[in-house]
């Protein structure tokens, strides 16, 4: 692990480590692997309406993670970014994270069935995968993170918008 670290710092990811979160993404690497290989894997959007209660008592932000049945692209997202922020607790009292594949269906901010590409069409997503941070109602409150284009700062750029989402809820 020392040497993980040493390697780290020496290389081209030593400014991103810098940033805010950073590093806390880089310790969920560090999971011992016995842990890892029980985990399950990101939690579903079931019932949307009872997540938002959640976050609304939690005074959270909500991560809704878009993604595709063999989206290699989406699995690398969720493996390398969401899965070890979801285990290590990192974002546990800074977002509540769901991912919606849009082959499923689920229950809406409203109450109702929907699909998971009929949401994705609500917030005009056609890109997987996609993140997006919600209120409590379901309001965008940050930019969308569409797709998986340069991984390297996959993790700086959910940094960012978790921090926008965040000023964004503190001020409503």
């Amino acid at each position: 692990m020392i040497a993980l670290l040493e390697f780290l710092m020496r290389s081209r990811l030593k400014q991103l480590l810098r940033t805010p979160g950073i590093l806390s993404l880089a310790c969920a690497f560090l999971l011992p692997a016995t842990h890892c290989a029980n985990a399950s894997e990101l939690a579903h959007a079931r019932t949307l309406a009872a997540d938002a209660r959640v976050a609304t008592d939690r005074k959270l932000p909500i991560l809704l993670f878009f993604s595709q049945a063999g989206c290699g692209f989406c699995e690398r997202a969720r493996r390398e970014y969401l899965r070890p922020l979801a285990l290590s607790g990192a974002w546990a009292t800074r977002a509540l994270m769901r991912e919606v594949p849009i082959e499923a269906t689920l229950t809406g901010f409203d109450g109702k069935r929907i699909s998971g590409r009929d949401l994705a069409r609500v917030y005009g997503i056609r890109v997987f995968p996609t993140v997006v941070f919600v209120d409590a109602s379901g309001n965008l409150i940050a930019e969308p993170l569409a797709g998986f284009t340069v991984p390297d700062f996959y993790g700086a750029y959910l940094e960012q918008r978790l921090e926008a989402a965040s000023a964004r809820l503190a001020k409503s």
